[in-house]
């Protein structure tokens, strides 16, 4: 592995009423159409995690995609600690 993506929170601040599929993890292949290589995404969590079919050697485990429901709810959750 060369790269790693790992534990990144990406949550949307119009929480259940966020556009769907919005915000995104994604892995595309460089501007001069080189596919990413050996690239690991794990324990992240946002509405989309993809990667281009084009990359090669790329590892995902322990990705969370998700729910408007679930996002609302760690917004709020946040929005009370910075709150106090």
């Amino acid at each position: 592995t060369t790269s790693v993506i790992d534990g990144n929170l990406v949550l949307n601040i119009f929480g259940k009423d966020a556009q769907p599929g919005r915000p995104w993890i994604q892995l595309l292949p460089h501007k001069d159409g080189r596919p990413s290589a050996n690239v690991t995404l794990r324990n992240n969590r946002a509405a989309v995690i993809t990667s281009d079919p084009k990359n090669v050697g790329v590892t995902q485990s322990g990705n969370v995609i998700l729910t408007p429901a679930e996002t609302q709810a760690l917004l709020d959750l946040h929005a009370a600690r910075v709150r106090g």
